[in-house]
């Protein structure tokens, strides 16, 4: 199968952030997000990717060509206009290039997963000849349906695969971003998915919304109208809230927070300074930073290379980017610092993003 990857976008929601790295290529627990996506397709055997490029291509490409063992393809869109967009974009580039369409995966580059979700939906698209798998979450937050689409259930399927059961829903109907009042059910669709070549004409079919995007989920109605086989595989056992969605999808800057605590599980300290300060774990010290005396470190700090941590800090549920500096008798919790960023002393801030604007003044954005 080959996988395409969507990473064209611009990143709104993750401003001022993304003004100056596209999301693909946030630091997650010392990886950019789209170099784990693809480690985990080759994990679980795919070699053959699609990458579709737009905001800072270059940036983007250059980080996948250190990845080995891969084959590689890129498409451009210039002009964002929806999924359903893109995805179109790429099925004409490969249908130009191969001279036919075959089944394939579909990622946004903003979530994570592991290799054996990719092999489950592999064996369940094959067991049911499905014209669509879609991946499931549950949530009965309000606040969830304004990033994902939501879905319809029309019963349910038990299929047998290898030695144990697996449950598949038939979907019925999907709305993207749902208003509370046209919320179907409490399952949610992330943006991993199989399709086969029958979702290429309802593609060229979709109109944009109100939102002015072709929308994959109006694409994805039309197949359902005309009898497509499609399925939801439930992949999130826990039930999905605003503080707990970004451990898997990142649409929000404290969500980045999320995505990179959950990899912490003990105090992993790089830095070869001596007589290092009191340390809560978790907590990760990459290597080159400074840090002063009676500073007080964690739980769930993550201090990135060649940060500055001046005396009589304290610091918690944060994250501190390439050479920040903190001068003295600052508290911080909850927050992210974006990089070469000088905090004053004596700044007490919580649950901010802190940042320079364009004349150099530090400025700060809610999480």
């Amino acid at each position: 199968m080959m996988v395409i990857v969507l990473a064209a976008g611009l990143a709104t929601r993750l401003r001022p952030l993304s003004n100056r790295i596209p999301k693909p290529l946030i630091d997650i627990s010392g990886k950019p997000l789209i170099t784990r996506i693809i480690h985990a397709f080759k994990n679980a055997g795919l070699k053959d990717f699609l990458i579709l490029t737009g905001y800072k291509a270059n940036l983007i490409k250059n980080e996948i060509k250190k990845i080995k063992g891969i084959n590689t393809f890129y498409a451009n869109q210039e002009k964002q206009a929806g999924m359903a967009d893109a995805l179109l974009l790429c099925l004409e580039y490969l249908k130009e290039k191969n001279g036919y369409l075959s089944d394939f995966f579909l990622t946004a580059s903003d979530i994570l997963f592991s290799p054996n979700v990719i092999q489950l939906m592999q064996e369940c698209h094959v067991s049911t000849n499905s014209d669509g798998i879609l991946t499931l979450m549950e949530s009965k937050n309000e606040f969830i349906a304004r990033s994902h689409g939501n879905v319809k259930l029309s019963g349910i399927n038990v299929i047998k695969i290898g030695n144990y059961s697996q449950i598949l829903w038939n979907v019925a109907d999907i709305i993207e971003k749902p208003e509370p009042h046209q919320i179907l059910s409490d399952l949610y669709s992330l943006p991993l998915y199989i399709f086969t070549p029958g979702i290429y004409e309802p593609l060229k079919k979709v109109k944009p919304s109100l939102r002015g995007e072709k929308e994959l989920q109006d694409a994805i109605k039309l197949m359902i109208r005309d009898n497509a086989r499609i399925f939801g595989l439930k992949i999130i056992e826990e039930l999905i809230t605003p503080e707990n969605i970004g451990k898997y999808h990142l649409t929000y800057l404290r969500d980045i927070q999320q995505m990179n605590f959950q990899f912490l599980s003990n105090i992993f300290v790089k830095t070869k300074r001596k007589n290092l300060p009191k340390i809560q774990k978790p907590a990760l010290i990459e290597e080159k930073v400074k840090i002063g005396e009676n500073v007080s470190l964690g739980p769930n700090v993550i201090v990135k290379k060649g940060a500055v941590i001046q005396n009589n800090c304290k610091i918690s549920n944060s994250i501190l980017y390439e050479r920040s500096k903190i001068n003295p008798s600052c508290e911080i919790n909850g927050c992210i610092i974006d990089e070469k960023i000088k905090i004053p002393p004596n700044l007490h801030v919580n649950n901010k993003f802190l940042y320079m604007d364009e004349e150099g003044n530090l400025k700060s954005k809610d999480l």
